[in-house]
Parts: structure tokens; sequence; C-alpha cells
């Protein structure tokens, strides 16, 4: 059963890091607007806009700031300025009783995967959702439910359409980037999915590359024990033959390599429309199409 962290109040103070690349300064104060208008008050380090590479500062940098924002007392919320590469540095040292003991919600995706999987791993709940940097581009509707997630209000559903299954599958909610997920593989920070319900999505890559990635996952056995699967937006993936798309080759060999219920097209992903998507919560996988999220994490 997955802890819960502690509930988020308006005028909360958020820890902001940038965990991954490099952060703009002059889009990061615009943003940091948006969030505070939400609500909350933003909290972050003076280097955050350090810069080495495509990373935001050094390796050391970028893991003392997750340190920082874990031990704040401030703060209730974690929350990514932006992803895009660089979070696997962290993963070291992140210490997992520190997580469970903290009870702070992760919020973030794409390169944010990374830092999910500690949070699953130490069996506390993260949400995937939007980053600071891309609040002012998401729908209102999908930011208000972000918060509602934040704030515990409602129950949520997500409709897609059915691939395979006619009865329902209960699990807890997990997964993120395909591309990070399988970069995990063999390094002890991928998570056990056993009784999962995985969901999987990506951006910018081709259908060959999703298929060679979800091989390494399956051949590593990272699906053992999942109970379905919801698969979510696949943009600016590329290819040259309209019958072979990005989702297509997932659904495909997702259908040939795992016998659980399978849904495919919820809007969450890299798209402005995405919605968020609490990891470690119970959902149901409906045989409609439907993964309904109960009111309750847990």
């Amino acid at each position: 059963m997955f802890v819960v962290p502690k509930e988020v109040k308006r005028g909360d103070t958020v820890f902001v890091i940038a965990p991954s690349s490099a952060v703009d300064r002059d889009e990061f104060e615009r943003t940091i607007k948006t969030l505070e208008s939400l609500g909350f008050r933003a909290k972050y380090r003076d280097d955050i806009f350090d810069k080495q590479l495509n990373f935001a500062g050094t390796a050391q940098r970028r893991r003392e700031e997750i340190l920082d924002a874990i031990n704040d007392e401030e703060s209730t919320v974690i929350w990514a300025a932006r992803g895009g590469y660089g979070a696997g540095y962290l993963s070291e040292v992140l210490d997992l009783e520190k997580i469970q003991k903290a009870k702070k919600w992760l919020v973030g995706f794409s390169d944010i995967t990374v830092l999910h999987a500690a949070w699953t791993r130490a069996g506390v709940c993260s949400l995937h959702g939007s980053t600071v940097g891309y609040l002012e581009r998401w729908s209102e509707d999908a930011n208000n439910e972000l918060l509602s997630y934040l704030m515990k209000a409602g129950e949520h559903v997500l409709e897609g359409r059915p691939v395979r299954g006619t009865t329902s599958a209960m699990g807890w909610l997990t997964g993120g980037n395909i591309t990070l997920l399988a970069s995990m593989v063999g390094t002890g920070y991928l998570p056990c999915w056993r009784g999962a319900i995985l969901f999987l999505e990506d951006v910018t890559e081709a259908p060959y590359r999703l298929d060679r990635q979800l091989l390494q996952l399956y051949q590593a056995g990272a699906f053992e024990g999942v109970v379905g699967v919801a698969i979510g937006q696949f943009t600016d993936c590329p290819t040259k033959d309209p019958a072979d798309t990005a989702e297509s080759r997932v659904v495909g060999f997702l259908m040939t390599h795992l016998q659980v219920p399978i849904i495919t097209g919820i809007q969450v992903g890299h798209e402005n429309n995405s919605r968020p998507l609490p990891f470690g919560a119970t959902a149901i996988l409906e045989p409609a199409g439907l993964l309904r999220i109960g009111a309750n994490p847990n």
C-alpha cells in the first residue's frame, strides 16, 4: 500500500527543482508566475539557472538540489521546472527512507519518470503531470485536475479505446516514458511492476526504437505481474509508413507479449491537453476503454 503525501493547500510552498536540462531564466520567471497564480508560493535555489552542457548545472548541483527539496521542512511539493535529460544522474543519491519520511508530492513528467521510479520504490504516491514550465501551455482543465489530485478531491476517469479485455483489471498506477523506463533496466532503479496497471507514452521516438525498448523491458522481466496497460500519447514520433505508427507498434508488441487487458489513446503524455496521473493510486481498467481512478489514492 502506498503512502499518500501530505495534503496540499493553497498558500503552500512548492520547492521547484531543475534535475534535468538547463532552465531559461526568462521563461522560468514567467512560468513561476503561473504557478503562483494557482495559489502556491515558489521556492528554489539561486543556482537553478546554472548550465553545464545541456544540463541544469553539474550532476553534483542537481543532486544537492533534490536532497535539499526532500529535506526542506517548509515545502509540501517538489515540482520539476522542466524535463529534458539528466535526472538519471540523481538516482544513486536518493534515500528511499527519507522520501517516505518527507511524504511530499513529486510532480513532473518525461525525464522525471526516473524520479517517479524512486518515489514508487519508496512506496510514496507521485503525480505524473505538468512541469512548472508547461503549466502555461497545458489546458485549464488539465491544470485544475492536477490541483484536485494534490488537494485530494474527487474521482477521475480517463477515456481511451479498448484493445484487449472482457473483464476489468484493478491495480496501482505506475509507468511513464518508455525510453526512460528502458534506460533503467539493469540499474536496480526500475521498480517492480507486480500488481500494476502500467502507463506508457513517449515523444520523438521512431516506432522501431519503441519496439526495441519494449523488447528490452520484456526480456529483462519488467512486465512480470503487470495486470493491465494504459497507453497514452505518442507525440511527434516519426514514421515513413502510415501503417507503422508509434501507437500501432506499441499496441502490437504488447498484444503479442502480454495476456492482460489493454487500452490505448488515453489523454496523457507530452501534448497540451495531457491530463495528470497519480502513480501509486489504485485504478480500474474497464473493458469499455476507461481508466477509473478513485477519489482516495489508495
